[in-house]
């Protein structure tokens, strides 16, 4: 309701120079959260602009949905306000989805009257790839441009041969330019073809030039070279890893840690150590884990508090305490799956009551009282769990008592139970999946343009 009346309200200039008077009046308040009351919105809209509009389409593309069958059941309810009013016969609900993560199966195997579902045959990399083909190649720019455009097409999805000898192409060219910048990009997405394909040794061959190249790009005086060195050395530590290296994959952790604090990019630096700490974890090696544990939990410091909880410093902390004490830090994880059980319970039982309230007229009162009172069982549930963490986390062992203490500080006092579940698997289970690396054609995609 926001988002349209904000719309609306960015539209009244445009309105005017089509003619149309901008005085539909809607405030989003006097409404009721729910899916009857939006399509009403747009149905009042559609009505007030009767001879402007053909019709009505509202968009919607959440960039995250923390509950899926909340969101299906939404849809559903709005379509069904549609076809229980004649006016909504201009209006249309648009909703996108992703063939790689779908979300929204289950609205469109629903066979609800008013849905009709379409797969577009839509590549995003060959897209692109017509896009360039379309526009004039200017300069040495515009050639590099079509090359590394084709190289992308083939990384995703053709054999790794074929990457590499369209990726020789590239390098060839960025040669001739002078362009080591460019040369990094190029062999960074070989390399991950290479990965892709169980080709570890080209793969750290392409990894190894990477940080060559970066290294001629920094004395150049190039402003991306220090973090096309630090992607490099993230790369071949991912290699190591594949390779089950796990001594040099921690040096190369180590090395990136060392350039992304001279940047610098503390978020990168605490990632590395994450890293390094993961794989003397992995050896049996204690002490220097927990030694590299503290020195992110140090660089998290430097950032300010907002930021840290969008890093992976929570992750380093969780499993620095895991690291000391594994027992204490089961019964949080037990504690958490307890906590969110209670939590999806209590939310379908509310979702329930909020759907079956669509149609009253005093729903807008009755919803916001449900709402209210679903956050004050919820703070609830947190407190109680938070409670029982305290008491289970109660230990002899000062190290643990300390860290407990400062992590808490460092976090804020309920960052253990604000954790995603997939982050408190038994240790060795989850590390290297959580990991949020970017990705090659991340890194290319960013330095490329």
């Amino acid at each position: 309701k926001q988002a349209l009346a904000g719309h609306y309200d960015a539209s009244r200039e445009t309105l005017q120079q089509l003619g149309l008077a901008p005085d539909w009046s809607f405030d989003p308040a006097a409404h009721a959260d729910s899916a009857t009351a939006f399509v009403g919105a747009l149905n009042a809209l559609t009505a007030h602009h009767s001879q402007a509009f053909g019709h009505l389409a509202a968009v919607f593309m959440p960039s995250a949905v923390s509950n899926e069958a909340g969101w299906i059941a939404w849809m559903l309810r709005a379509l069904d306000a549609l076809v229980s009013e004649p006016v909504s016969q201009k209006v249309r609900l648009i909703v996108t989805d992703s063939l790689d993560a779908p979300r929204c199966a289950a609205l469109a195997s629903s066979r609800h009257p008013a849905l009709h579902a379409e797969s577009l045959p839509l590549d995003g990399w060959s897209l692109a790839h017509e896009t360039f083909a379309l526009e004039p190649a200017v300069g040495p720019a515009g050639v590099f441009r079509s090359l590394l455009a084709g190289l992308f097409a083939l990384v995703r999805s053709a054999p790794a041969e074929q990457v590499k000898i369209k990726a020789e192409d590239a390098l060839a060219f960025a040669r001739r330019q002078g362009w080591p910048d460019q040369q990094v990009v190029v062999r960074l997405l070989a390399a991950g073809a290479m990965l892709k394909d169980d080709r570890k040794d080209e793969a750290l061959n392409h990894y190894r030039h990477a940080r060559m190249a970066a290294d001629e790009a920094i004395k150049a005086g190039h402003a991306a070279g220090r973090q096309l060195l630090v992607q490099a050395w993230f790369g071949e530590a991912s290699a190591h890893l594949a390779a089950n290296d796990l001594p040099q994959a921690a040096r190369c952790y180590v090395e990136a840690e060392s350039v992304a604090q001279g940047i610098p990019n503390l978020v990168l630096a605490i990632e590395a150590l994450r890293m390094a700490a993961y794989c003397h974890s992995r050896l049996g090696q204690s002490e220097p884990a927990i030694a590299f544990g503290h020195q992110a939990l140090e660089v998290g410091a430097r950032l300010q508090p907002s930021a840290r909880n969008m890093t992976t410093l929570p992750l380093v902390a969780f499993e620095l305490l895991r690291l000391l004490q594994p027992q204490s830090i089961a019964l949080v994880a037990a504690i958490k799956r307890q906590l969110q059980q209670a939590q999806a319970q209590r939310l379908a039982a509310t979702e329930e009551e909020c759907a079956a309230l669509e149609r009253r007229p005093d729903a807008r009162e009755r919803l916001q009282a449900l709402h209210e009172a679903h956050e004050q069982h919820d703070a609830m549930l947190m407190e109680q769990a938070a409670r029982q963490i305290e008491s289970a986390s109660g230990c002899d062992d000062a190290r643990f008592v300390d860290l407990l203490a400062q992590t808490g500080t460092l976090l804020g006092s309920g960052w253990l139970l604000n954790l995603p579940s997939d982050q408190l698997q038994p240790a060795g289970s989850a590390d290297l999946r959580s990991s949020p690396h970017l990705s090659i054609t991340d890194i290319a995609g960013a330095t490329a343009v």
